[in-house]
């Protein structure tokens, strides 16, 4: 679907403000649905969110692109019916699905539809051209410094740590609205989102659980507090032009998206421009739609979510998570 979009030249050069919302400069789609299938993919439709912003501001034109197409094809979630192009590990690897979209570029979601399972890849004619998405940073980890620098040129795709030993947040999966902060969480359930703005306070994130989840279908994460939620700990930044930077490995073994000048001042060793490093896989991988929370809350939760008219998938045996 075509958008509207104003007119957005110049606007990714603009220096960082105390206030910034890309969506009132018309480079942000609607909030979709991953749906309940039990498969983790909220890091296919945070990617293909982010690329859809960098397109509408670098362009002037917004369109819903195809995260099936990504899903299918990419081979970052493989059940053997993918294109296996990447590690099977259980969990996706964003440089994985960053390399696919640089080669073969993105279609629009009318002509390759959501279902919400794993799929063969079909053909497609891309509305978003290969060689586009090629220019993927990662954001140096827990900066919030430099989150909010990326954020001054357009949405950054980043992943939140949403666990508590294992089970969701309750906050996170009751969140209606406010300022969302935790004292307490761990990586043994992660989300991913595309943050789309940012006030004094808070982050401005756009989920993909639907419009009846949180608010509107977006969470306020408190920002410049404890890194909350680890939302600096992974965070992509699509910039315009040919990849210039490549995955760092630096003396401590620990891997950063780098170009070459930085990654010989940090003292590491760097594997090529345009490659990227492994995406660190979670206990419990990616949630579908509001997970279970725990066993014993499970009822619980299930009715205020139905009251609300949110989906959500109910496991059996010890809150077994999507993956």
């Amino acid at each position: 679907m075509l958008l509207a979009v104003p007119l957005l030249a110049g606007l990714a050069q603009t220096p960082a403000h105390a206030n910034i919302d890309w969506r009132s400069k018309g480079a942000v789609t609607p909030v979709k649905d991953q749906g309940t299938s039990g498969c983790g993919f909220s890091w296919a439709f945070a990617t293909v969110a982010a690329v859809e912003s960098a397109y509408a501001i670098q362009h002037g034109k917004l369109d819903d692109l195809a995260e099936q197409q990504l899903i299918d094809c990419s081979g970052c979630q493989s059940t053997g019916s993918g294109v296996a192009q990447c590690p099977s590990s259980g969990c996706p690897q964003l440089g994985c699905a960053f390399a696919y979209i640089d080669a073969a570029g993105l279609t629009s979601e009318a002509d390759y539809p959501y279902t919400a399972r794993n799929g063969t890849c079909k053909s497609f004619t891309p509305v978003v051209p290969p060689g586009f998405a090629a220019n993927w940073q990662r954001i140096a980890p827990g900066d919030e410094t430099a989150l909010a620098g990326a954020l001054a040129f357009g949405p950054v795709l980043v992943r939140i740590e949403i666990g508590s030993q294992g089970s969701t947040l309750p906050a996170y999966a009751n969140y209606s609205g406010g300022i969302f902060y935790a004292s307490t969480f761990d990586d043994t359930v992660v989300q991913w989102l595309v943050i789309v703005g940012y006030t004094a306070n808070y982050y401005i994130a756009k989920n993909s659980l639907g419009t009846t989840w949180g608010d509107g279908g977006y969470i306020n994460l408190s920002r410049n507090r404890d890194d909350n939620l680890g939302v600096a700990n992974y965070a992509y930044s699509l910039q315009g032009g040919a990849a210039t930077a490549g995955a760092c490995t630096s003396p401590n073994g620990t891997c950063v998206e780098l170009t070459p000048s930085d990654c010989q001042t940090a003292g590491g060793t760097e594997t090529g421009i345009g490659s990227y490093c492994p995406t660190a896989c979670p206990g419990a991988f990616e949630i579908a739609s509001v997970p279970a929370v725990s066993r014993v809350g499970l009822a619980g939760l299930a009715a205020l979510l139905a009251a609300v008219g949110v989906a959500v998938l109910l496991r059996r045996a010890s809150g077994s998570r999507a993956h």
